[in-house]
């Protein structure tokens, strides 16, 4: 079988891939509840995605001559590319920031793409070789320019996701992220490669279909996928904002309670005091730290003072922040588990510690202790064995 025959099967099994993910996507039913609307939104982008790949595999195929040429195959790729990375971009941003996409920011972007289609357009039908290929390096530099604005839009929006996380500490939230973080990372390494790839080999561009099926597939069954979780996540996250904000409101009236009383001397500028850094000491010895579903403003007010003294405090004392602190606190403990209960699951640890799943305690563990529990427990197990038996002799 040739190159070129296994290309034309390639392009079939692709179409007929795409074709299902767009039809689950977009027909599949989803909760007609206002809690999903957020991420039925964003589905139907990522449904739209398919859509247009599937088109574009099909043009591909039925007019395999048109691609016979390098220019026509760039701007070919480019006109159906373009709609592509849009409609992923308001997939995945939207499910971030449920007002990312607002029709002021749809109509941006459907300006830019009528301007890519346009320079693609008339790379495909001039006649003048050198206007075909100011075109066509025209189309790719575009391309590449609204690829990085959406991986900077992306950035920022996990950033500020981030911090919240920081404050709330809502664990499958945070699993939730990492997904989007790591499929617009794919995204973005994909896109790139294939506009290295343009002017590459068919054995190349083989290669590429092949891991763009693999990828698209993980992406669209994972974003299937999340919808039965989709439900619990929004409404644990919502709950933490609302405690935070009832907390912050009541902390407001004291705060301008204080502020009305002239008898009132204390000093503002202060972070803990000695009876609040008593009772913080009294809350680590207890190990409240364990306790699942933490954030900032819940221990500031088992310790009768605000989040935004509780944060300096803890910044200026432990130089980390609230999430990373925790963390830290229950990492050491984890550590006194592994090494005096060796038959102890790592499951079992990571429950008692105020962990949601092996898996996530898996991940803090190594990113603060830089190797997995497992391998750490291994080392200093050893360690210890050799150190008695220095000890005998």
């Amino acid at each position: 079988m040739s190159t070129d025959q296994l290309f034309s099967i390639l392009l079939h099994i692709a179409w007929g891939i795409y074709a299902m993910l767009a039809a689950m996507l977009l027909f599949l039913r989803a909760p007609r509840v206002p809690l999903f609307a957020p991420y039925r939104r964003a589905r139907r982008f990522m449904g739209a995605a398919y859509v247009i790949l599937s088109l574009h595999v099909f043009v591909a195929y039925t007019h395999e001559a048109f691609f016979f040429s390098v220019t026509n195959t760039v701007a070919i790729d480019i006109f159906f590319f373009f709609p592509v990375i849009i409609c992923f971009r308001h997939a995945f941003l939207h499910l971030l920031d449920h007002s990312y996409s607002d029709r002021h920011r749809l109509m941006e972007d459907g300006l830019q793409w009528a301007v890519v289609a346009f320079v693609c357009i008339v790379s495909l039908l001039t006649k003048q070789v050198l206007i075909r290929r100011l075109c066509a390096v025209a189309a790719i530099v575009m391309l590449a320019i609204y690829t990085l604005l959406f991986v900077k839009d992306f950035l920022q929006l996990f950033k500020e996701m981030r911090m919240k996380l920081e404050n709330y500490y809502v664990e499958q939230m945070d699993n939730f992220v990492r997904w989007i973080r790591n499929s617009v990372m794919m995204l973005f390494i994909y896109g790139y490669v294939i506009l290295a790839t343009l002017y590459m080999p068919i054995e190349v561009k083989l290669v590429c279909m092949v891991a763009a099926i693999i990828m698209n597939l993980y992406i669209a069954l994972s974003f299937q996928n999340y919808m039965r979780v989709y439900d619990q996540l929004e409404r644990s996250f919502l709950e933490k904002i609302r405690q935070v904000n009832a907390i912050r409101q009541e902390w407001a009236k004291v705060a301008a309670t204080a502020d009305d009383d002239p008898t009132d001397d204390s000093d503002h500028t202060r972070t803990l005091d000695e009876t609040q850094e008593s009772l913080l000491r009294i809350w680590i010895a207890s190990q409240r730290y364990c306790e699942p579903g933490l954030t900032l403003d819940m221990l500031a007010q088992e310790i009768n003072t605000n989040r935004t003294y509780l944060s300096q405090y803890i910044n200026e004392t432990y130089q980390e922040s609230f999430s990373l602190w925790i963390s830290r606190l229950r990492i050491e403990d984890a550590k006194r588990m592994l090494l005096e209960d060796q038959d102890r699951s790592m499951e079992d640890i990571a429950h008692s510690l105020g962990f949601s799943s092996g898996s996530y305690f898996n991940r803090v563990f190594s990113q603060i202790v830089g190797t997995t529990p497992a391998r750490w427990q291994r080392d200093h197990t050893d360690q210890a064995h050799l150190q008695n038996a220095r000890d005998i002799a």
